[in-house]
């Protein structure tokens, strides 16, 4: 073979060569492009749906706020033209509200409706540190007098917090752990009995020397129930004295002024 033929084969190699590079480099080119776009569309698709589901939350959301805000108006109002209407009108109690400043937020306690928790909520964020006996931190924990109890009732600034409970759960409560519960002495028990036996079993008021009298038929020497009400009596007793009514089964109009305006 001549050396020019040698050289034309060589030249026709590099040729072919740089051609099959030159190919290779546009088809990767291609599909990087086609990849990009598919790239961009994607994100574009996402971001057309990510609007269009953001914008309805965020009106549901509004929406449902709205709502609630309207709800609790409506309550709002009803309790005072249901106060209005029976002349609920009672004054304010001042140790029956907690108060702190610096969370500027004012608690109304119902006992049996979850206040000892937050008695001690109350508390803890004055840094008291209370382990047992809350109620006895009523009087601690209440605005200082009756005038600035107004005040902060009347300040809308003062998240003003009130914990209810269905009233018949709540009186069914009291009664099984102020009066039906005679492992432990109560005072409830030890000052109301008498007067639902007065009521229910006046009989029991007969005293003689096998019964004894009525302390040792109904009571131990510890002060104890051996006769306890029952839920009935207790309930015939509680609607003909309305007028003394127990912070364990008191109304929450009464109790927490809530006809006040």
């Amino acid at each position: 073979m001549s050396l020019r033929t040698q050289f034309i084969k060589s030249t026709l190699c590099v040729i072919l060569y740089i051609a099959v590079c030159t190919l290779l480099l546009k088809i990767r080119q291609q599909l990087y492009s086609v990849s990009f776009l598919k790239s961009n569309q994607s994100a574009e698709n996402c971001s057309v749906v990510s609007q269009a589901i953001t914008k309805p939350i965020g009106l549901e959301t509004k929406l449902l706020e709205y709502d609630e805000m309207q709800e609790s108006l409506l309550l709002l109002q009803q309790i005072s033209n249901t106060c209005n209407k029976y002349n609920l009108k009672t004054p304010l109690i001042r140790r029956h509200f907690l108060y702190n400043s610096k969370q500027q937020s004012i608690y109304c306690w119902i006992r049996k409706a979850a206040s000892t928790s937050f008695t001690k909520l109350f508390s803890d964020m004055k840094n008291r540190r209370v382990m047992r006996n809350y109620y006895r931190e009523v009087d601690i924990l209440a605005p200082e007098t009756l005038k600035e109890l107004y005040y902060i009732a009347n300040d809308p600034k003062v998240f003003k917090l009130l914990i209810v409970r269905h009233p018949f759960q709540r009186l069914v409560s009291s009664y099984r752990d102020r009066i039906e519960d005679n492992s432990k002495h109560t005072a409830q028990a030890w000052m109301y009995t008498k007067q639902i036996f007065h009521l229910t079993r006046p009989a029991l008021f007969h005293s003689n020397i096998t019964t004894g009298n009525f302390q040792q038929k109904v009571f131990t020497t510890d002060k104890r129930l051996k006769l306890v009400p029952t839920f009935k009596e207790f309930l015939l007793w509680l609607l003909q004295s309305s007028d003394q009514d127990d912070v364990h089964w008191d109304r929450y109009n009464t109790h927490c002024g809530t006809g006040q305006k």
